[in-house]
């Protein structure tokens, strides 16, 4: 069980090997416990816009970030722009007091 401060791993969409997405009504309620637990979402962004598009694909993981007081958002491009050895990407670090970073 996930305590205030403690890092939760998350995919944002198209999981790897599931394929699977929230619905947005789900990301809702995701983003509701980490709100509550206090807990620090990780997110692996990897498929953005291979799923149901660009903006509807992140829609849950936006919900998820507001909610959180912290936030690791890993997005990946490498899929989106076809260099699959290359790793390309980044590392998002989001708070709401900068202090903490």
């Amino acid at each position: 069980t996930a305590r205030a401060g403690d890092a939760v791993l998350m995919h944002a969409c198209c999981h790897n090997p599931s394929g699977a997405d929230y619905s947005l009504e789900q990301g809702a309620a995701i983003a509701a416990v980490v709100a509550r637990k206090g807990i620090t979402p990780l997110i692996d962004l990897a498929y953005q816009g291979l799923g149901l598009g660009l903006e509807e694909d992140a829609a849950g993981i936006r919900l998820v970030l507001a909610a959180a007081e912290d936030g690791l958002l890993a997005y990946s491009c490498d899929k989106n722009f076809g260099l699959y050895r290359d790793r390309v990407g980044a590392l998002y670090t989001l708070t709401r007091d900068a202090a903490t970073l």
